[in-house]
């Protein structure tokens, strides 16, 4: 098993993954997977198979609240003199096929993205996870890594979702999904 950093090589195979575990067209068009200035995608390779990536990046100088949807009134310690100095980084989305999970793929994914995030200026950081009926239990990776428990939000996954943006695998009648926050302090 290998991780390395994306490449437009694994573009479908990335795709597939984000279908089938956050919801047909998440990426919307494969050309824009990673595109955003400051954005890390890892890729966890074996055999010449995709097992999962992880998505993140360094959020531009105020881009917190924008990030946060403006649905945050409280932050931190911290945390705001980080967002204004552009010293921010968010670990966005991490997706592991579901007959590969529970192997540390996820923690592993995690990991190396949290190391190029805070290699790239980040000193504080937060991670989102869309939490769904079906989706993996992540509390005890984040915590072995130094994250902390932050908040839920109902988030702009359900509007897109609802919506027909994409659609969400855990989705009944409507939208059931929420945004999972945890965050840590690296300086």
């Amino acid at each position: 098993m290998n991780y390395e950093k994306y490449s437009p090589h694994w573009q479908e195979q990335v795709r597939e993954v984000a279908d089938g575990v956050l919801g047909i067209n998440y990426f919307g068009k494969s050309s824009e997977i990673a595109r955003e200035p400051d954005t890390h995608l890892i890729v966890c390779i074996d055999d010449n198979q995709l097992l999962g990536f992880a998505l993140g990046r360094l959020l531009p100088k105020s881009g917190l609240r924008d990030f946060l949807e403006h649905r945050v009134d409280f932050v931190p310690e911290g945390f705001d003199a980080a967002d204004l100095a552009g010293a921010f980084g968010v670990i966005q989305s991490v997706a592991v096929a579901p007959e590969h999970r529970g192997k540390g793929i996820g923690t592993g994914l995690i990991s190396r993205l949290h190391d190029i995030l805070v290699g790239h200026g980040a000193d504080k950081m937060i991670a989102t996870f869309k939490q769904g009926p079906s989706s993996s239990r992540i509390e005890g990776a984040m915590q072995q890594i130094g994250f902390k428990y932050w908040l839920r939000l109902k988030t702009n996954f359900q509007e897109r979702c609802d919506q027909g943006e994409f659609v969400c695998a855990d989705r009944t009648e409507k939208c059931n999904c929420e945004a999972v926050f945890y965050r840590k302090t690296i300086y």
